[in-house]
């Protein structure tokens, strides 16, 4: 039994894309990086590319490029046969795999190679990341709206560590 438990461990760990449409997990992170100023960071592959599979790797296992993913995105691993036909289609040709970032209003995407060492993977976060908010600014713009609504503003002090 415990041989069992050991074998499905390995087989999940070695299909980081999951078999599922990626439309609700890239809505969700959407979602999320927009209401806290991070980026949404879709990488498209596949389980049966070597290259895909040892991206996925270096982004969990890589100690800095998995900082810079916890703390400035929200990561979805997007299995391309699941993708909807016109993705897939731009893809196909393509070699796999491949990043996108799509834009917190959903208009846009910006499709890139996928850096394939953690160098170039770090240049390439810190290149995409958003610009922080300055808390001022944050604060002013909170009172300015609440002032013309008749409302309060709540304050909330955190780190993203």
């Amino acid at each position: 039994m415990a041989w069992l438990l050991l074998l499905s461990a390995l087989l999940v760990q070695d299909k980081p894309f999951p078999d599922a449409d990626p439309t609700e997990a890239i809505a969700a992170a959407r979602k999320k990086a927009a209401a806290e100023n991070r980026q949404v960071l879709v990488v498209w592959g596949a389980n049966d590319s070597e290259p895909s599979r040892a991206v996925a790797s270096m982004l969990k296992k890589d100690k800095e490029v998995a900082r810079l993913i916890l703390y400035e995105y929200d990561l979805v691993l997007a299995d391309v046969a699941r993708a909807d036909g016109a993705l897939k289609r731009g893809m196909e040709s393509e070699k796999l795999p491949w990043i996108s970032l799509p834009a917190p209003d959903g208009m846009s995407v910006g499709y890139y190679n996928t850096p394939t060492d953690s160098k170039s993977m770090i240049e390439f976060l810190k290149k995409h990341q958003r610009d922080p908010r300055i808390a001022k600014d944050v604060l002013a713009a909170a009172l300015k709206k609440a002032g013309g609504e008749k409302k309060r503003v709540l304050l909330a002090f955190g780190a993203p560590w």
